[in-house]
């Protein structure tokens, strides 16, 4: 098995690709709208786990899915510095996490999604958690609601993306809405309080459905309880958000993407709810996938092994999810490069990179 096959990137799925492709005969560009998760696994009702996830799962349906994805690093920052970059973490320079003393950043000159849309006239903006640098790799117009600890506000941050994109009136937009759900919070997942607008869909530990390579105790039936209903909270934000687009009248020329930037973290090392526990991130399950328009409806693309390992067809690599991204916003990739180190570099990477056209209305 290739390596560079194992950490194949996004999955996809995609929304108004009819009404996309009219919207650009008007001569208005694409926008891009890039939700983020933390830390969630193969959790979706899209994905056959019985889950309350009626938005994610409608906007699945109406796009292309890609039903086996994996993340290029099992961890946030470097994760989502591939993400925005569509380099290998070892080509990107973020090769552990930002914060406190562990100060991981890219390297100098690194270009970045939202640094190449800038210059391209994008109206950019953040709501929500960060996690990478450094800051002058991520120039974004505005960053809104900060990451709290604790705090699982999805309506406060619907509300503070769709008045962003109301604010750009002509301007495409390329705004990234990551949120703190489902990664575990100090009390469980988030869920020790009401939420402005949310009503707490609730799981019996009892009942839930066990991923096989998790055991079968008490512990991990209540861990993955609360895990679920952070999940039905993101699911409501993410509805909140794309109901909101769609009265700004924005919504037929925006690509949607839907990532997690890795694998759960339900049970962990040690006992869970432990503070000295480790935690423990499944390294071969992760939801990375796309949705937006431009792409065709009602497909999925890729497949695995019937042991979800090895990649037996249609690979898609982080740089041709890029490739595939800039072609959808009517850029070329081949001829955007960037001077680094005295090479002629791309954002989708030094090697060769594809548009994956089967997934293209």
């Amino acid at each position: 098995m290739r390596r560079r096959t194992l950490l194949k990137g996004m999955a996809g799925a995609a929304v108004s690709a009819t009404a996309s492709t009219a919207a650009r005969a008007r001569g208005r560009q694409r926008n891009v709208l890039l939700l983020i998760s933390d830390d969630q696994g193969l959790d979706l009702g899209c994905y056959g786990t019985p889950v309350a996830t009626p938005r994610l799962d409608g906007l699945a349906r109406v796009g292309t899915r890609f039903s086996h994805a994996f993340a290029a690093v099992s961890s946030c920052s470097p994760s989502r510095a591939v993400i925005h970059t569509g380099l290998y973490g070892h080509q990107n320079g973020m090769y552990g996490l930002q914060h406190d003393v562990h100060h991981q950043s890219l390297l100098d000159g690194i270009e970045t999604l939202p640094s190449l849309l800038s210059r391209a006239g994008y109206a950019t903006a953040l709501v929500g958690k960060k996690h990478i640098g450094p800051d002058s790799a991520f120039p974004f117009e505005a960053e809104l609601v900060p990451e709290r600890s604790g705090i699982r506000d999805v309506r406060e941050m619907a509300v503070a993306a769709a008045s962003f994109i109301r604010s750009t009136n002509d301007r495409p937009f390329f705004v990234t809405v990551a949120y703190s759900d489902p990664h575990r919070a100090a009390t469980d997942y988030g869920n020790d309080r009401p939420w402005p607008g949310v009503k707490p869909v609730t799981y019996d530990p009892a009942k839930v459905h066990i991923p096989s390579h998790l055991p079968d105790l008490p512990d991990v039936r209540r861990d993955l309880a609360e895990y679920y209903e952070s999940l039905s909270r993101l699911d409501t934000g993410v509805g909140m958000l794309l109901d909101l687009l769609a009265e700004s009248g924005r919504a037929d020329d925006t690509l949607v993407v839907f990532a997690t930037e890795f694998g759960r973290t339900a049970y962990s090392q040690g006992g869970v709810g432990d503070p000295s526990s480790g935690r423990d991130h499944h390294g071969r399950c992760f939801t990375v996938w796309l949705a937006g328009g431009g792409v065709k409806g009602g497909m999925e693309y890729g497949s695995t092994d019937d042991f979800c390992y090895n990649i037996t067809a249609n690979p898609v690599h982080l740089r041709d999810f890029h490739a595939t991204i800039l072609h959808c916003l009517g850029i070329d990739h081949q001829r955007l490069t960037f001077p680094f180190r005295g090479l002629d570099a791309k954002l989708t990477g030094v090697e060769k990179a594809r548009v994956v056209t089967e997934l293209l209305a």
